[in-house]
């Protein structure tokens, strides 16, 4: 399975489809036409706590991992390999070198969100990948073409127990410690000031308003406040915004009355 959205470009919360994809070649040309991303969501809305599966492993290699490498590292198992807009060319102050997506099937479905992150981490250090391109919200932009598809092999083993230091209960033992700790101090973390002076780039503001709502709960604002809040930060006019609250009211307890 995979989400596809209309949009040509961009990070679209809601207005997704899910398309019922297994095979490797039709889900490889799939990743060539529009934004897409391997999870699919509940409510075909693009937010990692509505993380329902995940079929497909895919990493993105950057400045790493030379692509004949990488097939090489793949021998006997089912994968595609997709370059990017920035393939070979300079891209920043970077100089020209592979950039690409690797996909390849997991052996089942991934219906747990610490499984799928403890995996893909896993997948990530392997293969030199951005290991911060493994949450459960991820959605990638069109790459450039299909360069290279091997369709014969096993598909890739999953990591069925998590280290307890990865799962979410953990991590959210650890936020409430966080956001405690600030809380008496009487300040915002640093990371929730930035939020609210508007300081964040278009890709990560779903994420980072999902944390900034999380603390702003756990301080004790109720949901009206929150929303009265991040309704005056700078250009946060999003129909998503909304949604995205209710998820993290959700998660930590709150109503929305």
């Amino acid at each position: 399975m995979l989400s596809v959205h209309r949009a040509g470009e961009g990070f679209p919360t809601g207005g997704w489809e899910t398309k019922e994809i297994f095979d490797l070649r039709v889900a490889a040309e799939a990743a060539t036409r529009g934004v897409w991303s391997p999870i699919v969501w509940m409510g075909c809305y693009r937010h990692e706590s509505n993380f329902s599966v995940c079929a497909w492993a895919v990493l993105d290699i950057d400045d790493g991992l030379p692509k004949a490498k990488a097939a090489e590292l793949m021998k006997g198992v089912r994968f595609a390999i997709l370059p990017t807009k920035s393939d070979g060319i300079v891209k920043g102050t970077k100089p020209p070198c592979d950039r690409y997506r690797l996909i390849a099937p997991f052996e089942q479905p991934i219906t747990v969100l610490d499984i799928y992150r403890h995996n893909m981490k896993q997948l990530a250090l392997r293969f030199q990948a951005d290991t911060q391109a493994t949450d459960g919200a991820r959605c990638w932009q069109k790459s450039k073409c299909v360069e290279v598809i091997s369709e014969t092999g096993a598909a890739l083993p999953v990591i069925w127990e998590v280290p307890e230091q990865e799962t979410s209960s953990f991590k959210n033992e650890q936020f409430k410690a966080y956001t405690e700790r600030h809380k008496n101090a009487g300040v915002f973390p640093r990371r929730v000031q930035d939020f609210l002076l508007g300081n964040v780039s278009e890709g990560s503001r779903n994420k980072e308003l999902f944390f900034c709502a999380c603390v702003l709960f756990n301080y004790g604002y109720d949901f009206p406040k929150v929303l009265e809040i991040v309704e005056a930060i700078p250009g946060m006019t999003e129909v998503g915004v909304f949604s995205t609250l209710r998820s993290a009211a959700k998660r930590c307890g709150v109503s929305e009355v």
